[in-house]
């Protein structure tokens, strides 16, 4: 899929989300910015309905966009809370960790499950019912169904979202990282390269903290050192015309032109 040449603007969400096994995909050129959360999102969930399985979101590569997140939703998103201050520029999150399975147990179609040791797949059941009293022996082959008591299984892989690639984009976020990898995963696979970065935040708690990872935080410096594939990155205000913690109301008021002599696109 090509996401391309798009302004995504004061959403009550995230940008763009990448979701459910989207691979091999290219989010380039776009303007996303004063959204109510993330930028971008590339999230993998476990959904109830039986149609719709987790797959692995790899080799995606989000490249020179402006990706915008400033200090307030909008005022049409609020809805008794403002979170927006805290929220990174791209998110990774892979949600997919079901309960491990148990004898006589009952479900509902759509409910998940892993085995007792572990096989790299997961189990949906396909209709009500009640597990067995022992473990069945797992089907691995995608598309072969495990009986187990009462209760038919589907299998789906464990899916991943390593191998994507962030570079050459513009990101400034007020509070928030930059980037957050909710689990300890897929950073170490992750490209980031010639990126500029920059934070409008004046709170000291969060002035220097550029990414995120499983609820550590780690500041400039500590992010360049991570990984020997986050490269070539800048720390610097990018020198747009207008862009404004204060224009979440008036998203027309933006204009993200450089100004001369400052930075180029």
């Amino acid at each position: 899929m090509l996401i391309q040449r798009n302004v995504i603007s004061s959403g009550c969400g995230s940008g763009v989300s990448l979701i459910e096994g989207m691979s091999n995909s290219t989010v380039t050129n776009n303007y996303i910015f004063n959204n109510e959360k993330q930028g971008i999102v590339l999230f993998n969930y476990l959904d109830g309905q039986t149609s719709i399985l987790p797959f692995d979101e790899t080799r995606n590569t989000i490249s020179n966009n402006v990706i915008w997140a400033g200090k307030d939703e909008p005022t049409w998103c609020k809805d008794g809370g403002n979170q927006a201050a805290l929220f990174e520029a791209i998110l990774w999150r892979n949600a997919v960790d079901p309960k491990v399975w148990r004898a006589s147990q009952a479900h509902l179609s759509g409910d998940w499950v892993k085995p007792t040791l572990a096989n790299g797949r997961i189990y949906q059941a396909l209709a009500n019912g009640t597990s067995g009293t022992t473990e069945p022996t797992w089907q691995t082959t995608i598309g072969n169904k495990t009986t187990d008591g009462k209760i038919s299984w589907q299998n789906a892989v464990i899916p991943t979202l390593d191998n994507n690639t962030i570079t050459g984009n513009q990101i400034v976020t007020y509070n928030g990282p930059a980037f957050k990898f909710y689990e300890n995963a897929y950073w170490n696979t992750t490209i980031i390269s010639n990126d500029t970065i920059y934070k409008t935040t004046t709170n000291r708690n969060y002035t220097n903290v550029f990414l995120t990872i499983n609820a550590v935080n780690y500041n400039w410096s500590q992010f360049q050192e991570k990984s020997s594939t986050f490269i070539g990155n800048t720390n610097a205000d990018p020198g747009f015309v207008a862009a404004s913690i204060t224009y979440q109301d008036t998203p027309n008021s933006f204009n993200f032109n450089i100004i001369k002599g400052v930075r180029k696109k």
